[in-house]
């Protein structure tokens, strides 16, 4: 599978999550906050999806 709509569907995603979750947890949040929230979630999804085949190719050993 391609992996440019993964991409790109995650950082749309966690730009939208990140938004969504500041506004209700910091409803006084600028939107460059609100931003770094995003990038912080699709880094996080990053970080997981590295430990998950890091697993995957040990456990394959």
């Amino acid at each position: 599978m391609n992996r440019w709509p993964v991409h790109v569907a995650r950082i749309i995603l966690g730009l939208f999550f990140g938004i969504l979750l500041s506004r209700f947890f910091m409803p006084n949040a600028s939107i460059l906050q609100m931003a770094g929230f995003g990038v912080c979630l699709v880094g996080l999804a990053y970080f997981m999806e590295f430990l998950r085949s890091t697993r995957k190719k040990s456990s394959d050993k």
